[in-house]
């Protein structure tokens, strides 16, 4: 059984049975709510926590260029309050930065203040320490130069 399968040339032209799918499903969609009866969006079935929109003046959220030009007025003083809060987060981020860069160097200044003291009081154990990081190191560094 063998099935030729249509062909279009270089300029579109068919060549066997073509169709056009997406026309042919528009097509079979716009049939079918004409079928339902549906014709324009106002006539369009009541679905339950929808609002439908009737007031050309103020269009749905979308539609650009559409509806009366609102009052600039509004839009200064919600500038003005977005900006106000905008500041205000900006000084809040900037102040706990300050203070966690304060909590950090306050932490690390007394780790270092505690390093010297036990390498004063206990100069051996210090060595020793010093020591086993050098050979640690020496062993690592020394493997992988081998590799």
């Amino acid at each position: 059984m063998s099935t030729k399968m249509p062909k279009r040339d270089i300029t579109g032209e068919c060549e066997g049975e073509c169709r056009d799918r997406v026309n042919e499903g528009t097509k079979d969609r716009q049939d079918a709510l004409e079928k339902e009866g549906v014709k324009a969006p106002e006539s369009y079935p009541d679905v339950p926590g929808a609002e439908k929109h009737i007031n050309p003046d103020n269009p749905p959220a979308g539609i650009a260029g559409r509806g009366k030009p609102q009052s600039l007025e509004g839009q200064d003083a919600t500038a003005k309050t977005l900006t106000e809060r905008g500041s205000e987060v900006y000084g809040q981020a900037e102040q706990a930065a300050s203070d966690a860069y304060d909590k950090t160097a306050q932490a690390v200044s007394e780790t270092y203040d505690q390093a010297k003291n036990f390498s004063s009081e206990n100069p051996g154990k210090t060595i020793l320490f010093a020591l086993g990081i050098g050979v640690g190191l020496g062993f690592l560094l020394g493997a992988s130069s081998r590799r």
